[in-house]
């Protein structure tokens, strides 16, 4: 039997002969028309929340692409650096020990790991040239921007809009370039 033949009817509802059709709003268990307009309204949001995930991803591919170059621009100026440092202090196991670091740290580009090698190195007396620290900074600057992204990209892949909020708002305090797509869905569904 088919399913339209096992549908329950309301009082004085007609039964529709085999080939006919009624009304979808007339059948029990049904949504009604309203029903239908949140629905729409509903998939017309999670169209939009694919549309902002598309369009952060994009923007977080081409964010972890700077993050690369920003690492390479960090290196050009490191090596140099640490070379000229190296080659007037005395060879040590803490001079091999903070070279190895130094190598470790950007191979697998880990700021924190960097982070403990400049300590090291300054411990050690191997100053940092204005060139070296313009350019850790440029990168510190720029894994904020990709931190603070991985946040909201995150938060709109649960579409939770309290998140969104929050880590919209932390955009904006940063001067973060936001897509439109992701503050139209916002704004969509924050009203919702």
């Amino acid at each position: 039997r088919s399913s339209n033949s096992r549908r329950r009817y309301s009082e004085g509802d007609v039964k529709p002969k085999r080939g006919e059709s009624l009304p979808k709003a007339r059948w029990r268990g049904h949504p009604e028309e309203e029903d239908e307009d949140q629905d729409e309204g509903a998939i017309a949001l999670h169209k939009l929340l694919a549309r902002a995930n598309a369009a952060l991803r994009e923007q977080l591919l081409k964010e972890a692409s700077q993050m690369s170059c920003q690492w390479v621009a960090f290196e050009e100026v490191l090596w140099p650096s640490f070379r000229t440092w190296e080659a007037g202090v005395q060879a040590s196991e803490q001079v091999n020990l903070l070279k190895g670091m130094f190598r470790a740290s950007t191979a697998i580009h880990d700021s924190t790991g960097l982070g403990l090698a400049l300590a090291k190195a300054s411990r050690l007396g191997m100053p940092l040239s204005s060139r070296a620290q313009a350019a850790l900074d440029e990168l510190l600057a720029q894994e904020e921007r990709e931190a603070l992204l991985l946040c909201l990209a995150s938060s709109l892949s649960d579409a939770d809009g309290l998140s969104t909020t929050l880590w919209l708002e932390e955009a904006d305090a940063k001067g973060i370039e936001i897509p439109r797509e992701v503050r139209k869905w916002h704004a969509k569904a924050t009203v919702a």
